[in-house]
Parts: structure tokens; sequence; C-alpha cells
């Protein structure tokens, strides 16, 4: 007690030499322990706080066989730092193997020994700053589990329930609700790092994280607007790889917490589908191939393309945007439409008989079914109207070459056939005069190149000729005597 007063004193007397003020209600003074930044300071040393280990002691007792092996599966993830844990769980597993699930005092004992070792300091790591971090994540169908990995080991724990709200969520938005719980409640120790590493077993996560927000469902757009403030690399980890979160998230604390807003932002779409809300609630319900979308939507994807249901098959490659609200379809910021309002509201996209591209554009601000714009572009190009009062595009009008300003300055020459015979063609561009020369079958550029020279001798060397790029006026050969008698020669 002498050292801390001394301490204290001097500690005191340099806050007023440079006139710094303490708040009284805020000083803890002489205290065994004391809670600061996540670790309890102690006279035995640095513990961690009963906070971040809480998922662990306070994890109830797993019920089934399905349960005890997500406990198995965590202590696979630790147990190179757990000594002895094979004799520690060694009752658990003998369990496991046993065709009735009988929780027994041997049992219970085992599991209380894991779950100390979890929480000993073989496991445990203190947070270090200056260190990178990855928080792995998971989310079941009874809640969110969240743990903190560095250093080889374990931060904090945490876990929760969800509310009955949160169950109804589709699988992807559990996810990324399990992403947001993870990240407030250790928002002290990955605020301001941008090392962070988040690990998720739910692989659409990783795309939808890359796309911009509005992109996405709209439960999950509020979700990705509270991720802002940190700075985080979301992978996906393999589910036998994810042991820690799936556990926590399996059997989590019973405690739930305030649930997220589930208010969205929903788009009237009535007028695009003559339509109510109640309306097309209504036809989702009559409509089969909704209602299965529903299912896969709340289940959550197949992991491959052929394990998806015929009916839904069309949907999967939107399928990281679709989402359900108050029984109708969603896909990001747009209405599902029930297949029996999909001719009504292709009608009423095409009231005012816009052209093809400003109705698909109107379309995809409000509305959505596969093969949409397809079905915009027939109905588009059948409509009476339309066709009867569109402007006909403006022909291209022919370019007049320049007129030169001397007979035989600019001459056109062509090859052509007439009646099995093939002829030699020069027009002169001032006067339209033609002179037309037989070629016999003798087709070859040496040949063209005589019949040029004799018109050269009649009227002088041209300034420019213009011709096709047949073989004849192609040829190195007609190139070469281009340059030696100095014309251009043009071949547009």
């Amino acid at each position: 007690m002498e050292q801390h007063n001394a301490r204290l004193r001097t500690v005191l007397q340099k806050a007023r030499s440079i006139n710094l003020k303490l708040n009284k209600a805020k000083c803890v003074i002489g205290k065994p322990e004391v809670n600061y930044v996540g670790h309890l300071l102690t006279g035995d040393g640095l513990k961690p706080t009963p906070e971040r280990v809480r998922a662990i002691t306070e994890m109830r007792v797993p019920e089934n066989h399905a349960e005890l092996e997500t406990i198995l599966g965590m202590l696979a993830y630790v147990a190179k730092f757990i000594p002895k844990l094979s004799e520690l769980n060694a009752p658990l597993r003998a369990l496991k193997t046993q065709e009735q699930y009988v929780w027994t005092p041997e049992v219970d004992q085992a599991f209380r020994d894991v779950k100390n070792a979890l929480t000993s300091t073989d496991v445990l790591r203190y947070f270090d700053a200056s260190k990178p971090l990855t928080l792995s994540v998971d989310a079941s169908q009874q809640g969110l589990g969240a743990a903190v990995i560095q250093n080889h080991g374990v931060v904090a724990y945490a876990s929760r329930a969800l509310t009955p709200a949160e169950q109804r969520y589709a699988q992807i938005e559990k996810e990324m609700l399990a992403v947001v719980f993870g990240c407030e409640r250790f928002h002290k120790l990955i605020y301001g790092k941008s090392d962070v590493t988040i690990e998720s077993d739910h692989k659409p996560l990783e795309s939808i994280m890359k796309k911009p927000i509005h992109s996405a469902p709209m439960r999950i757009q509020k979700m990705m607007l509270k991720l802002q403030p940190y700075e985080f690399t979301l992978i996906h980890v393999k589910g036998k790889d994810l042991g820690l979160a799936d556990c926590l998230s399996r059997l989590p604390l019973p405690e739930t917490c305030q649930s997220m807003d589930d208010e969205v932002m929903v788009f009237p779409v009535e007028t695009l589908t003559s339509s109510s809300h109640d309306v097309i609630v209504e036809a989702t319900k009559r409509d089969d191939q909704l209602q299965l979308l529903k299912r896969v939507i709340s289940d959550g994807w197949p992991d491959k393309r052929s394990e998806v249901p015929l009916e839904v098959l069309p949907f999967w490659d939107v399928r990281d945007e679709l989402s359900t609200y108050n029984g109708v379809i969603y896909r990001g910021e747009r209405v599902v439409i029930p297949s029996e309002l999909r001719a009504t509201t292709l009608k009423t996209i095409h009231s005012s008989h816009m052209g093809m591209t400003k109705c698909k554009q109107r379309a995809r601000e409000l509305v959505y079914w596969p093969g949409m714009n397809k079905q915009i572009e027939d109905t588009v190009s059948r409509c009476s109207a339309c066709l009867k009062y569109q402007n006909k595009p403006q022909k291209e009008p022919m370019i007049i070459h320049p007129l030169p300003s001397l007979p035989w300055s600019k001459v056109g020459a062509d090859l052509f056939e007439y009646d099995g015979q093939h002829y030699l063609i020069l027009v002169d561009y001032y006067s339209n005069f033609i002179e037309v020369a037989p070629l016999a079958r003798n087709l070859t550029s040496r040949h063209v190149i005589q019949h040029v020279k004799d018109n050269i001798a009649r009227y002088g060397i041209m300034d420019t000729l213009v011709s096709d790029n047949g073989p004849q006026f192609a040829s190195a050969e007609f190139k070469s005597f281009a340059q030696t008698y100095g014309f251009e020669h043009i071949i547009p």
C-alpha cells in the first residue's frame, strides 16, 4: 500500500504540474483488480475478463449427438493448444459413438473440464493491436457465434440466440447478421484496424461485399451500412474449418439483443404493376414457382447449380440479390412479379409507347422476373401503334468525292465481266468519261498495268487512282507501279 500511495502521489503531482484535471467520479483508486480495455488487471497478473469467455463458461449442455459433434469440432480446432485433450474429452467421444444419448455425471464433468480448458491461458491470447486479427463468425437456425483469433489462439468468444423475427430471416441474411454481431460485439478490438479478416462459411457473402450496396437485398443493405465504419476483408472458409464459430452459434447463450429495426424501404410498384401490395402477395401465394423459391431463399441456396430444383433454376444467377419481405420476393429493391401479373405489368410498362430501351430502363427500376427483357422486346416489336408511327431511320447520304480541277486528274478503276468477257474500266472524275479495255482471259496485275499505261499515254499521268482491293490492284507490283509513276493509289 505504501508503494501504491507513493506512485499515486507522483502521478497526481505530475498532473497538477501540467494543469491536467481528473474527474473524481471516474477515478478508481486502491482496488485489487480493474477492468481495462478488455483485460482484468489483478495482483496475480493480467487475466481475461469474464465477458470475453462467458459464451463458453455459460454454454448449455448439448442435447443430442448433432450438438455434441459441434463441441468436438470446436475442440479439434484448438486441440494443439490444450494439453492431454484426448483424456479430457474421452467421455464425450465415447458418448458420440453410443446409439442412445445419455448424459451421465462422468460426461458432465468432462464437459466442464473442456470448458475450463477452452478458457485457460493455454488457449486464450491477449489482444495485440500491432498484429493482424481474424474474426470467425457463423449463424445457425438458433443463434449467432463469433470468435476473435490472433497469434494462433483465441482472444474472445461471443454468442447469442436469435429473436423469433431473426429466425425467419433467409439464411444469407442470418450469415450477414453474424458478421454485424461479431463486429459490433468486438468493436473495441477491430475499429480502426485495417488488417482484419472475417471468416464465414457462406460463399455468397464474398461476392455481395464486392457489389454496390443497392444491388444487395434490402435487409442486407441495412447490415452493410452498419459495417461501413470497419475495414476488413471477408473470405469464405469451409464449414468444417470453422469449428469455433459453428459451435458457438449452435449452442448460443439464451440472451438476445435488441433486434435490428426490421423496417426496410419498399418502393411502390403500383405505377408499373397496376396491382396493390396485397394483390401481389396473394398472387405470389398462388404461384408454385415463387413459393418454392421462397423456401430455397429461406433454407439457403445449394452450393452447386445442379442441386437447384428445376423450377427455380432461372433465378440462380441472381440468387445473391433475392430476399423476402411481407410475403413478397425482392431482387434487391425490385419486386419479383408472379406469373399471373406479368402480362398486365408488360402492358403498363409500354402504356406510354416508349421504345425498347426506355421500357427496359423503366422496368429495371422496380420489377423483375426471368426473361423480362425478352418479353419487353416482343411486346414493343408487336405494338401496332409503335409500328405505324415509329420514326424511320434516315438513310445515310452518299458521300460525294471532291471534284478535281482538271480532266483525268482523278481516275476510278475497276474490273467487270460482261457476256463471258472481262474488262478494265477507267472513269474520269471530272468529266465522267469512260475508257474500257478488254482483258481477254489474262487478269494479272501486269496486264492491268499495261492498259493503265495506255490510258496514261493518251491523257497523261493522273494525280490519284481510286480502286477496290482486288488482287490486281492490291499486289506489290501495282504498288511499285504507282510509286514509279508518282500518283496516289487509294483503296477505300
